[in-house]
């Protein structure tokens, strides 16, 4: 369980009843303000794509607090002028860094499936060059991370050139004993 940023007592009003309104102990976690009710239940409303203004009266009611999330519009009332100024500074904060988080996360999973992507691309382009030079990949082929992309690169290389070095006198193209001599070199680089 993740301490409160804040908390203490607001008014909440009712979602069925606009007259209802009913004190509610507030507790601001780092992405939610959670609601508990007397009864035990608790009400968790997220923060993200939320935006908290005050408001001079809320339906009779001084010192209002205004949360609009993306699924309804909550409306709070303070006990006293700072203590809805506090509030409305803290959930506003909250929730623009909840948003900004949300990003975060949406970046890294975009960078997480280009990297993937690049991998896969990667393993496709070098076997079907391998396979047209006449070398299958080897069993071990399939490595993971960045250093053994740069490896297998390297042998790549190693081997193309070495290909190529043994094809080269050869107009018609490598000769059975060529390619098993550049399949030769392949497994011993």
């Amino acid at each position: 369980p993740q301490a409160p940023l804040k908390a203490g007592f607001l008014h909440h009003q009712s979602s069925t009843d606009p007259h209802v309104w009913r004190l509610k102990y507030c507790t601001l976690l780092k992405d939610s303000l959670v609601l508990h009710s007397r009864s035990g239940s608790t009400q968790a409303v997220p923060l993200r794509g939320a935006s908290a203004r005050a408001t001079l009266e809320a339906f009779g009611h001084k010192h209002g607090l205004e949360l609009h999330t993306p699924r309804r519009v909550h409306f709070l009332t303070a006990p006293d002028n700072a203590t809805r100024t506090s509030w409305l500074r803290i959930v506003t904060k909250r929730a623009s860094v909840a948003e900004e988080n949300e990003y975060v996360n949406l970046a890294s999973l975009i960078v997480q499936e280009s990297e993937a992507a690049r991998g896969h691309r990667h393993n496709s382009a070098v076997s079907s060059v391998l396979k047209a030079c006449g070398n299958p990949p080897p069993s071990s082929w399939h490595m993971s991370g960045p250093g053994a992309r740069v490896a297998d690169l390297a042998r790549l290389a190693g081997a193309g050139q070495r290909f190529k070095e043994s094809t080269r006198f050869s107009l018609q193209g490598p000769s059975w004993v060529q390619k098993i001599e550049a399949r030769r070199m392949w497994d011993a680089a």
